[in-house]
């Protein structure tokens, strides 16, 4: 997986703009750095259930940066293998929908380019079924928060089977 880098503006600005070309760097368009804290493991969301400890976890700014669990998470991504399947999939989808704050829940896979996601709908529900999004040129929307993140950067030296 690469470093995620915030660009703002619009996705066809952006998501094809020479400067996307940089080798292990995922840029995600309509965030503006100073809106959100970024953090890959070892920062905790607690849920109703327990204490999980995600991959990759995206919250508003203002939150306590240096908390141990985070207060207002919008976007979870945990990155699949083998043996998280079963929580990955199974479980945390409905530990994650309960948090309040959460737009979507991204389960990465390692071996290509797909992403399976649970958005929140307009009605603020969580989608019953997940959708997938897969290849090098799909882009994850979250229309929610009015960002986009292309697969092509987060799979970049990950070529299909």
């Amino acid at each position: 997986m690469s470093q995620v880098r915030v660009l703002p503006g619009t996705p066809n600005d952006k998501l094809s703009s020479p400067e996307t070309q940089e080798r292990n760097v995922t840029y995600v368009s309509g965030w503006t750095a100073e809106s959100w804290i970024v953090t890959s493991q070892g920062r905790g969301v607690e849920t109703a259930e327990s204490v999980r400890y995600p991959d990759v976890v995206v919250e508003y700014a203002g939150a306590n940066p240096d908390g141990l669990v985070a207060d207002r998470p919008v976007l979870i991504v945990e990155v699949l293998s083998a043996t998280s399947v079963p929580r990955d999939l199974g479980v945390k989808p409905a530990e994650y929908a309960s948090l309040p704050t959460l737009a979507v829940y991204i389960v990465a896979r390692q071996d290509r380019a797909e992403c399976v996601l649970w958005p929140r709908g307009a009605d603020g529900a969580f989608a019953e079924e997940p959708v997938t999004v897969d290849g090098h040129d799909a882009v994850i929307e979250v229309a929610g928060l009015g960002v986009y993140i292309p697969l092509a950067g987060i799979y970049r030296g990950i070529r299909p089977a």
